[in-house]
């Protein structure tokens, strides 16, 4: 039937792109050494500033050696002294960015990182937070994994 033949060939081109594009992912995912997911949850504070508790999984699919986790503070935002678990390494102020050495680990391996922002100007509207950045060796060779950005929206009560 010559009608049905276009219709069939562009059904048939769709299913082996689809192939190709899941033979894709699941080869990068299947690569993928260290996995970064970010979240974030308001806090309450006893001053009523505005304050966010972000949090940072970290799961190595295989071993990884020199695991730095880099994530950046958005300018409004001031980091709160105490931390509750792994306290970063090194707090760089004049780039805004928190970074910690986390070493090995091993295949299967998760860690949580985990740190409160606050600003004393009142937040209203939403706001997007910048992935995190890990930097780790594998196999001989550097390489370097985003996590997630984090949206988020807020109201002045």
């Amino acid at each position: 039937d010559l009608h049905s033949f276009p219709t069939r060939r562009s059904s048939d081109l769709f299913v082996i792109l689809v192939i190709i594009i899941l033979i894709i992912a699941f080869k990068r995912y299947s690569e993928a050494k260290l996995e970064i997911r970010k979240s974030i949850t308001p806090v309450k504070t006893k001053s009523g500033d505005f304050a966010i508790r972000i949090r940072l999984n970290i799961k190595a699919m295989k071993r990884v050696d020199r695991v730095s986790l880099i994530d950046s503070i958005p300018r409004m935002f001031k980091v709160y002294k105490q931390f509750d678990g792994l306290k970063p390494s090194k707090i760089n102020v004049a780039d805004r960015r928190l970074h910690w050495n986390l070493g090995v680990m091993e295949k299967g391996e998760e860690r949580v990182v985990s740190y409160i922002l606050y600003t004393r100007i009142g937040v209203v509207g939403g706001f997007t937070l910048p992935g995190a950045l890990a930097v780790y060796e594998a196999d001989g060779s550097v390489s370097e994994i985003h996590s997630n950005k984090i949206s988020f929206g807020s109201r002045k009560d």
